[in-house]
């Protein structure tokens, strides 16, 4: 990385572990010469996403335990029990078949048991490859847009990937109008580093109906980009020609 640009920097070694908006920003900065005020933004907006994971991450823990603790006792039950009621059942009532679903538990728990080494082998390959930047980079291009318009017509699913899609896209745009930039050229510039296609083409009709002479926030609501609050928060910043606060409320909001 000796004698590269910072944003580019970042973008080549740090991109599968930061949003999408962080080396296009600190590129810009590094263009404009805004350096400093993009740091500071992304300072605020980087502490925010660690203290949501960092919270996410604690109220997850017990639940992991506990389904961990569950699949071990299923396990065992699997490997050492129902071989053993086989054995009874067939000692019982000699001649008559198990039920259908006892026996494929018993041929499927055998047949791991018989594989142990090479299920590790799977599971060591499997971390390996996901480690791997090669396959980490390849994923972070290319497996949002082969399941996201999969995800997007689930309701649940759909709409929690929407809340990840608007956190990033508010953090994102905050950024970048905190450096000067109009809220159409932000989101040019958010729409040109984002991996979601929905966020591609909804900022790509946004842009082009802002620049026909609409107004950008009625455009924004139309499209339905974010929420009825988030709406009102944008129109009235708008209203009050401070976009950059609008949307630094909303990413605060949305990482709640």
């Amino acid at each position: 990385s000796e004698g590269m640009p910072l944003g580019e920097t970042v973008g080549r070694f740090l991109r599968d572990r930061l949003p999408s908006y962080v080396p296009a920003a600190l590129s810009r900065g590094e263009s404009t010469g805004q350096l400093p005020v993009v740091t500071s933004a992304l300072y605020a907006s980087l502490t925010r996403r660690v203290r949501r994971n960092r919270i996410l991450g604690e109220a997850m823990l017990y639940p992991s335990v506990y389904a961990l603790a569950l699949f071990a006792v299923v396990f065992v039950l699997m490997a050492g029990v129902v071989p053993k009621f086989a054995e009874m059942f067939d000692e019982i009532v000699e001649g008559i078949p198990l039920p259908a679903l006892t026996s494929a538990i018993i041929v499927g728990t055998s047949c791991l048991m018989g594989n142990v080494p090479g299920l590790l082998f799977a599971l060591l390959l499997i971390v390996f490859l996901w480690r791997s930047s090669s396959l980490l980079n390849w994923a972070y291009d290319h497996l949002p847009r082969i399941v996201e318009p999969i995800l997007m017509k689930i309701p649940c699913m759909g709409t929690s990937l929407k809340r990840r899609n608007m956190v990033e896209l508010s953090a994102g745009m905050h950024v970048f109008l905190s450096m000067g930039e109009d809220v159409i050229d932000a989101a040019e510039l958010c729409r040109d580093c984002t991996c979601s296609p929905w966020l591609q083409t909804t900022l790509t009709s946004f842009c082009a109906e802002s620049r026909a002479g609409r107004p950008w926030h009625r455009v924004w609501q139309e499209l339905r980009l974010g929420y009825p609050f988030s709406d009102w928060l944008l129109a009235n910043h708008a209203h009050r020609e401070d976009p950059a606060a609008g949307f630094g409320m909303i990413t605060r909001a949305l990482s709640a």
